[in-house]
């Protein structure tokens, strides 16, 4: 499994991933070294349209301190389980999530985002459609829907 983690500073898990222009990918199964991706400003996920090929194909899970629900939603009907979690190292976040223990996060709506400037925490939103409900429990939503 290719797990993606947004990392801006590459030191520590970075909130807001649709902005995040640098990604370390690991590859579980085959081990070694983490690949490190850069994106262009228009790769950063929150610029991207969602269509076409993209730096992080391939990956399996993608994990942010704190995701927005449009690039949830972009991601996830490409396959991809999208995660925020407060876990900040890391090397934790893959212990913890191997484990079953990384705590998770609810994802940002784009009305929080806006009422909040500059706030890195995701607020709790409920659900409100099928595809949010998705989402938010960490569920993929079909490809192609």
């Amino acid at each position: 499994m290719k797990i993606a983690l947004a990392s801006q500073n590459r030191r520590s898990l970075t909130a807001h991933a649709g902005k995040c222009r640098h990604f370390f990918v690991f590859d579980t199964e085959a081990g070694g070294a983490p690949l490190s991706i850069n994106l262009s400003p228009a790769q950063v996920l929150h610029n991207w349209t969602g269509e076409g090929a993209h730096p992080l194909d391939g990956v399996n899970t993608l994990i942010a301190a704190s995701v927005g629900t449009g690039v949830a939603v972009k991601l996830t009907r490409r396959g991809l389980r999208v995660l925020a979690s407060s876990e900040r190292d890391l090397l934790r976040v893959l212990e913890r999530l191997a484990d079953g223990t990384l705590p998770l996060e609810p994802l940002r709506s784009e009305a929080d985002a806006r009422s909040r400037p500059g706030e890195c925490l995701p607020q709790a939103k409920p659900a409100s459609s099928p595809a949010m409900q998705a989402i938010l429990s960490g569920n993929r939503w079909p490809v192609g829907s």
